[in-house]
């Protein structure tokens, strides 16, 4: 298992994977809510994300914010 910092690059990637986890939880992921991921991964300021690996596969991830 690998924690690899994530990028714009990887948006895509970690959508899935926070929609899963929101519905799972019982609150849909918001388009803004999308979009916020997006900035967050845009702008080192607001925080960091990271995609949780297994070899190539992505298996999960981590978000840090660092305000609210």
């Amino acid at each position: 298992m690998a924690l690899v910092p994530a990028c714009t690059d990887d948006l895509e990637r970690l959508l899935p994977l926070a929609r899963a986890f929101d519905d799972e939880d019982g609150h849909p992921l918001s388009d803004p809510g999308a979009r916020a991921l997006g900035q967050l991964l845009g702008d080192p300021a607001l925080g960091a994300a990271f995609l949780i690996r297994r070899e190539t596969e992505t298996v999960g991830y981590a978000v840090l914010c660092f305000g609210y």
